[in-house]
């Protein structure tokens, strides 16, 4: 299973990338924008994570071309910034990759129909 990471090059760091992994998700990324991808790949995610400290004009541009694009997606800290904020984090524990996983495949069932 393949998910998009959209963020700076530190918005995911390697031992995230293990960690997922080892969970059975590849982690792709992170790319600056949707632009930076092949077709391929996009045709290959299921889901996307886009870092939610983008500036607000980029999460809606990117958001429109997730949604036009039929993957479903959320916004997230970084394994950094875990501690400081609610809501979802990009991080190595089952627990924050399991969040991820439901929000973006019940996303996925909504918009899949």
């Amino acid at each position: 299973m393949l998910i998009l990471t959209i963020g700076p090059h530190t918005f995911v760091d390697r031992e995230t990338v293990y960690a997922w992994r080892e969970a059975g998700i590849e982690l792709i990324g992170p790319v600056p924008s949707i632009s930076q991808m092949s077709r391929v790949a996009i045709d290959s995610v299921v889901g996307a994570i886009i870092d939610r400290d983008l500036d607000i004009d980029a999460l809606i541009l990117l958001t429109d071309q997730l949604d036009g694009l039929g993957i479903p997606a959320v916004f997230a800290a970084s394994q950094t910034e875990k501690a400081q904020t609610s809501g979802f984090s990009l991080a190595r524990e089952r627990k924050a990759i399991a969040a991820i996983m439901a929000a973006l495949l019940a996303q996925q069932k909504v918009t899949k129909h």
